[in-house]
């Protein structure tokens, strides 16, 4: 596995702070095609997913993050948070 760059996905998170959804989305995409399977980058496709209004997407990302790292809480969290926004609090309580 060659590994997400460090500086890029700082990047990609970089321009979703800065609300250039487009520009982040597509960094995401890229570094996703290098490693589909990174938490990091799962969380980041899981909110430019959200951001974009596309929930039920957002929370299938969010999924797979927790999956490929379990114990990172943070995930948790997200993962909750999209589940209780989509109206499904029984199992947004079980994510968190």
């Amino acid at each position: 596995m060659a590994g997400v760059s460090r500086e890029a996905l700082l990047q990609a998170f970089a321009l979703r702070r800065e609300n250039r959804n487009e520009e982040a989305e597509a960094a995401f995409r890229a570094l996703l095609a290098v490693e589909p399977g990174d938490p990091d980058v799962l969380h980041g496709m899981s909110l430019m997913a959200q951001a974009s209004g596309r929930l039920p997407e957002a929370i299938g990302w969010a999924r797979q993050a927790v999956l490929a790292a379990p114990g990172h809480p943070g995930l948790h969290y997200t993962l909750g948070v999209m589940l209780d926004e989509s109206g499904d609090t029984e199992d947004a309580c079980l994510a968190y």
